[in-house]
């Protein structure tokens, strides 16, 4: 996909959403009667904020030490020790698929910090 594509595509979806909205016409007219107040409605309710609970509680994904702690964080040592592998696999990828796939696979490791670390210094 060019960015002349996802132009084109933003630019019909924004016309498509445009002339669905019903135009806002104001009309002039005699004041209305006086209306009987009704009982305000009770506020919404806020949503939550974080992440939503998880609808399904009897098979959760199966976590890495990242996801089941959030605080939990490698050493640039630790994290090139386990995923060094997956790294220099990630640098050896010549096309845009294969990177695609790749970074959909294993992303939750590729974009972190000390993988972006590792490709920055084996560029040097």
């Amino acid at each position: 996909v060019t960015g002349e594509e996802v132009k084109k595509q933003f630019a019909s979806t924004k016309e498509e959403t445009t002339e669905d909205k019903p135009a806002i016409v104001k009309e002039e007219s005699a004041p209305a009667a006086p209306v009987a107040k009704k009982a305000a409605a009770p506020p919404a309710k806020k949503p939550a904020v974080g992440p939503s609970p998880a609808k399904d509680k009897a098979t959760p994904p199966n976590p890495t030490e990242v996801d089941s702690d959030p605080n939990f964080v490698y050493s640039y040592h630790e994290f090139t020790e386990k995923y060094a592998h997956l790294v220099e696999e990630f640098m050896t990828l010549k096309t845009f698929e294969e990177s695609k796939e790749f970074l959909l696979k294993h992303g939750d490791i590729i974009l972190q910090e000390h993988a972006s670390n590792y490709l920055l210094l084996a560029s040097l």
